[in-house]
């Protein structure tokens, strides 16, 4: 049975993501992926507990390893990466965040293209950041840039459009 982190108190979390780790390094030790996972996890869980700091430094372990790591993983990289600004975001640490939601959209764009609707979540996210920053040229250029990616997709994700147009206004009125 899955353990959800957000289901149980901090102490339970950790305990089992030691016991999760135990078992990596006993049997998993060269896969990368899973050993940066529990990182990922007790991060979760320090989110959770609203404990932002530890949480940040504890996603960072996981990240210095992917980033040390010489074979390809993006995906993982990717996920990191975005789960970092997030929490970097909620403590208002906004360069930092922007620093990794570019390396973020750099991973995509290489391994999606620039195009990609997923490259347009990329960009929206960077826009949102310049919004909490008051930035709002710069987080317009961002979420236009999603906008024409969103617009331009085969399969229209209303969803995303909707939002992107719902913070390009929120920019245009603040601005004005």
């Amino acid at each position: 049975a899955k353990i959800h982190i957000y289901d149980i108190n901090l102490d339970s979390a950790l305990f089992y993501l030691d016991k999760n780790k135990e078992l990596i390094q006993k049997h998993h030790s060269n896969d990368i992926a899973l050993v940066s996972d529990n990182y990922f996890y007790r991060s979760m869980a320090y989110h959770y507990a609203d404990q932002f700091y530890i949480a940040v430094e504890e996603i960072k372990k996981g990240i210095a390893i992917l980033e040390n790591y010489s074979g390809n993983i993006p995906a993982e990289l990717a996920k990191n990466y975005f789960q970092l600004s997030t929490y970097l975001n909620e403590i208002a640490a906004h360069d930092e965040a922007l620093e990794y939601q570019k390396k973020w959209l750099e991973v995509r764009i290489k391994e999606f293209g620039p195009d990609s609707y997923i490259a347009g979540d990329s960009y929206q996210s960077i826009g949102i950041t310049y919004s909490y920053k008051k930035e709002d040229h710069l987080a317009l250029e961002y979420y236009n840039k999603a906008l024409q990616i969103f617009s331009n997709e085969v399969v229209i994700p209303y969803n995303r459009l909707a939002v992107v147009n719902s913070n390009l206004g929120f920019c245009y009125d603040r601005l004005n």
